[in-house]
């Protein structure tokens, strides 16, 4: 294994990834955290781990380099977004254990029950054969289905009109994406990745998939 001391040259590559997500995040919790202080913790992270350092950063052949940076700034950025969630939390008087994540496959559900009516979906929402996660009890916690559908109704009103009716046509009345090129005039394929991108805009909004 490749020994990184304090003047290996990966630590630059490491400065110039944490910089970025530190910008980043101190934008998203501008309230709760300093860019500084986001860099250092995880500079501080990735150091005590020099061995996924080296896993990431130090590969043969472009392809595989590109994928290992790919992983390793996923990496750092959910370090920095667990400390960015607990100084949140800390201000904000919350444990960690009360934010509560949407999944896609969860988002898509309740679109489904709030525009098209269909209250026997509603079951599946919190269903653990869906979702792969035992349900929570507390409505803190995530567990109250009115404030789940109105979580993501304010966040469909913040995406773009044809993306917000996109999703209507495709979850309000199961249309077929060809149906809604159609009326669109773009192709089914561009449809799927409007509608895709849409979701995972709306997965942002309530806060991103879990750094945990």
């Amino acid at each position: 294994m490749t020994e990184l001391d304090k003047d290996h040259a990966i630590w630059q590559i490491v400065n110039e990834v944490t910089a970025s997500i530190a910008w980043n995040i101190s934008k998203k919790y501008h309230r709760f955290v300093e860019i500084e202080d986001v860099r250092q913790v995880m500079n501080e992270y990735a150091w005590k781990r020099k061995d996924k350092v080296a896993e990431y950063l130090i590969r043969e052949g472009e392809a595989e380099r590109k994928m290992g940076y790919k992983a390793f700034t996923t990496f750092m950025r959910r370090a920095g977004e667990r400390y960015a969630r607990k100084e949140k939390s800390k201000s904000l008087g919350y444990e960690l254990g009360d934010e509560y994540f949407y999944k896609i496959v969860m988002i898509e559900t309740l679109i489904k029950v709030a525009l098209s009516g269909e209250s026997h979906l509603a079951g599946q929402v919190l269903d653990p054969d869906v979702h792969g996660v035992k349900a929570k009890k507390q409505a803190s916690e995530g567990n109250n289905l009115l404030a789940m559908i109105a979580d993501v109704d304010r966040a469909m009103k913040k995406l773009d009109l044809r993306t917000y009716n996109m999703l209507k046509h495709k979850y309000e009345s199961d249309a077929p994406l060809a149906e809604i090129a159609k009326e669109w005039d773009i192709s089914p394929q561009r449809v799927e990745q409007i509608i895709n991108r849409g979701l995972r805009q709306v997965s942002e909004y309530l806060g991103g998939e879990t750094p945990y």
